[in-house]
Formats: C-alpha cells, structure tokens, sequence
C-alpha cells in the first residue's frame, strides 16, 4: 500500500516529475477538463463525487487526479487494485471516517487498476462511496462495463479519456526537452509521436531512456533508433486491445477495405496474437460477411490456413494476408449470418414444431399405419428435379423465409432460381386444394 499517491521516489520518474498540478495543464483531455466543462466546475466549487476515470493507458488518469487532490487540498490515499486487497482498503477506510468526524474534510481515495479487484472487493467500496467519509477516483484501461459491478458502477460520474492526440503529445515533448534540458529534433519527434500510439507515459519513458542513456545529447532519430529497437508493439491478447483490433479487422473486412484490414491483421499478429487464432475469425467472416455471395472464399481462406500450417513462419504470413484480402474484396452478403438469428426467434416462437408425416420415414409398422411416409415424392424422380411439396411443419401460414439472398454475385442467381421455384410451389398447393 502507498502512503499517498504523490510519494516521491528516488529517482523519480519523468512521467511522475512532469505531472500537473493544476487542471489547466492536463493535454488531450480539454472535453473533462475545459473552463466551461461539468468537471472543471466541480472541482473549482470542490463539491466531489465519486468518479471512475477510464480510458487507455498513458493518458492522464492518474494526473488528472492527482491536479483535484492538488486543488482541492485533500488528503490522499492509493491503492493499487493489483497489489492491495480488502484488509488494505478496511484500514484506509477507517482513517478515513475518523477524519472526517475529526475535521469534517473527506479524503480523496484512488485506486489504480480499479477493474482488477473481483466482485466482492468492489461491493467493500459501497457504503463509502454511500455515506460521502471519500471520494473514491477508481481508474481502468479496462472496459467500464464489463470490469465494474453494476452496484459501483451506478453510485460513480464516469468519465471517459481519450488517446493522446499528436498536439497533446507534442506539447508532453516540449515539456520534457526543457526539463531535461535537451534538443528533441523535428524527425525524432514525429517518430515518438507515432510510437507512442497515444500513450502520453511510453513517450516520456522514450524520452527518459534516451537521456539517462546519453545525459545531455540531442535526441535525432540515429539516437531514437536505438531505444526503439526493442519497444513491443501494445497488445493485451486477454483484454480491450484484443477485442478492438479483432472488431476493427472484422469491420474493415465488411466494408471492403483491403488496405484497414491487413494493417489490423499485422497490428494483431505483430501483437502476438496466434495465426491460428486469426485464421479462426477470418474462417468466421468466409460465411458472415461474404456467404454464399461467393462460395469459394471460404475455400480459399481454409486453403490458406492449411498452407500456413504446413509452411509455419515467416512465409505463413503471406497466406493470413492473402486470406484477409480475399475475403475483403470479395462481393458482400450476410444472408446467410442472418438465418441463423431468424431462425432462434421463430423456434422461441413456434415451440413444439414437427415435420409434416409425409417427409418422416415409417421405421415402424405402426407408424406407416398412421400416416408416415405416405405420398412423399422423390424430387430427383421428376422432371426439374423439383416437386413442389411442401416440407414445412403443418399450419404455418404465412410460410416463413429465413433465407434471402442478396442480390449480388453468385447469390443473385441463387435469389432467380429460388423465386422460381417459389412460383412453382405455389402452383402445387393450389392444385391440391
């Protein structure tokens, strides 16, 4: 447990020597902390609530909370959800209420990672967040809604932080060149910019191993070359990171862009995702986005995970970025994604359905005494190959359709013959009126 959430270490980090004090100068964030904005406004009255601040890493929750405790002057206590538990909250709260009924001021509480802490802990954090002894500010990288108990989730204001724009990362660059008291050229600053993806803490940590490294020396882009070598692409296979750059593939993939979908596909096989893993979603989109619009590109992509399989890496990399473009320039449909929906609904709505007798085998004497089998009509016997009998469960009217092709592609000759055939079925049920 951390005395305060403003302990100084030695040495202490650039990204912690640069935090603001003042709410004015947090970057990137100007829709929580404008003049005019709701927060800004509550903090100058310092009438508080309980707040949960989310958002990727890197971008300013923990100063921004730390610029409220500044200009609130309240007392402040951390935790971190992934280092403390129950008994370190329990005591917290307990100084917590002897101060305010001592001098009547709360305490501000933050609680990094606030997602990681299970069920239970998180309902320890009610009656608090209930009877005003703190203010709680709960940060998460993770998704609100899914990592907060709906009990916390419902007693906190949420405020959603962004990525770090370029501006706000090169306004960070400027600040720390003139702590540092060094020379950040033009190209090394569009390459940190870039590297950073938005994340204010691993631009600065760049900066700070540059010039521990060479105290003194300009940062060039020879310079940054050497302490971004080894930089990991960001990439949570279990979390938010995953889910969005596999949305994010799935969607550009949809809207037939080639290009969106490859650099997400590298984005998420650089991250370490297993080829196997995304040959599975790209098998998925063969059928829900292309369909039967174009058959063979569901061939195709299972082709090309049997080719990866047997040449392995680096080669197997051409076959998951050429299944992703095929499936990507391939003519769009989701007809048949779409039965699979249609036919949930009707079944919650049709229970206790049966097949008409006549297109049910009599494997028994006693079924072929009730009706089983009788006056069915082998379709390949007739001319066309098509009867026109009616295979849908007695006393359906209208006649449902799950199916209904897309008029695009190969599928637009599906939707011709069936129409046809359509016409033909209708014309069989009234002669048999």
């Amino acid at each position: 447990m951390q005395d305060s959430l403003f302990t100084q270490l030695t040495p202490s980090p650039l990204a912690h020597l640069l935090r603001p004090t003042k709410l004015a100068d947090i970057v990137g964030q100007p829709h929580l902390t404008g003049p005019r904005t709701p927060l800004t406004r509550r903090v100058a009255a310092k009438r508080l609530p309980s707040m949960l601040f989310y958002g990727p890493p890197g971008s300013g929750k923990t100063s921004l909370a730390r610029a409220i405790a500044q200009v609130c002057g309240m007392p402040v206590r951390s935790l971190s959800a992934v280092e403390d538990g129950a008994a370190a909250l329990a005591k917290i709260l307990t100084e917590a209420k002897h101060h305010r009924d001592g001098s009547g001021r709360q305490t501000l509480l933050f609680v990094d990672e606030i997602g990681e802490w299970t069920k239970a802990q998180q309902r320890n954090l009610l009656p608090c967040t209930e009877d005003g002894s703190v203010v709680l500010i709960g940060a998460t990288t993770a998704n609100a809604g899914f990592s907060i108990i709906p009990p916390l989730l419902s007693r906190l204001t949420a405020y959603e932080f962004r990525a770090l724009d370029e501006a706000a990362l090169e306004e960070l660059l400027e600040r720390a060149a003139a702590h540092l008291k060094i020379d950040i050229t033009k190209g090394a600053r569009r390459h940190l910019i870039a590297q950073a993806g938005g994340d204010g803490r691993t631009l600065l940590n760049m900066v700070e191993d540059h010039a521990v490294a060479f105290p003194g020396e300009a940062l060039d882009e020879a310079a940054l070359e050497l302490i971004m070598s080894s930089a990991p692409r960001r990439h949570d296979r279990a979390g938010d990171s995953h889910c969005a750059l596999l949305s994010a593939l799935q969607k550009s993939v949809r809207g037939s862009d080639p290009d969106a979908a490859v650099l997400y596909l590298g984005m998420l096989h650089q991250g370490g995702e297993p080829p196997r893993n995304i040959f599975r979603r790209l098998l998925i989109m063969a059928t829900e986005e292309v369909g039967l619009s174009d058959p063979s590109v569901l061939i195709y992509v299972q082709a090309c995970a049997d080719a990866y399989e047997r040449v392995g890496e680096p080669e197997g990399l051409d076959q998951l970025m050429a299944a992703a473009l095929r499936i990507a320039i391939a003519e769009k449909s989701n007809a048949t994604h779409v039965v699979k929906a249609r036919v949930a609904e009707f079944l919650a709505a049709h229970p206790g359905l049966s097949p008409p007798r006549h297109i049910v085998n009599a494997v028994t004497e006693e079924m072929k005494q009730s009706g089983f089998g009788k006056n069915y009509i082998y379709d390949h016997g007739v001319p066309g190959g098509f009867s026109g009998q009616e295979f849908m469960p007695e006393g359906l009217s209208p006649r449902p359709v799950f199916y209904e092709p897309k008029e695009v592609a190969a599928e637009k000759r599906v939707s011709t013959r069936l129409q046809k055939l359509a016409k033909i079925r209708a014309l069989v049920k009234a002669a048999s009126r």
